[in-house]
């Protein structure tokens, strides 16, 4: 099997959001039949209080709390995975809390790893670019 050197991280990790915020990615492996379950042992791992659900066509989310604070467990057809995402900016402040208790640590620079692909690999600071010319 080729490899083209991207390296999966290994749930749990932190994952930034379009919001800013940053979501937990909790486990792999995890389909549109599978989510329920998934999130069933999370919510009773991180005594995480469902509070609602809708299931979509590509996507499930379970809206739950942790200590008075708003999440969604979700699923979506993109990514084979569940993640906990904060439903507001407190919430985003309090998912440390809840990563802290999975052994995450408090990584708040830009670098960390998101849906949107592969990190950057180093060695590529030698690029660079001319200034637009002035016609």
């Amino acid at each position: 099997m080729a490899s083209f050197g991207v390296t999966m991280k290994v749930p749990p990790y932190y994952s930034k959001m379009h919001s800013g915020n940053l979501a937990i990615v909790l486990d792999n492996g995890v389909d549109y039949d599978s989510f329920p379950a998934f999130a069933k042992k999370w919510a009773s791992k991180l005594s995480l209080k469902i509070t609602g659900r809708v299931d979509g066509v590509e996507e499930r989310i379970w809206e739950c709390k942790h200590d008075g604070y708003s999440y969604w467990l979700t699923y979506d057809n993109w990514f084979p995975q569940i993640s906990l995402e904060p439903q507001n900016t407190e919430a985003g402040e309090h998912i440390f809390t809840i990563g802290l208790a999975l052994g995450l640590i408090n990584n708040t620079e830009p670098d960390i790893a998101s849906n949107s692909g592969p990190a950057e690999q180093p060695g590529n600071s030698e690029v660079t670019r001319e200034p637009p010319s002035a016609s």
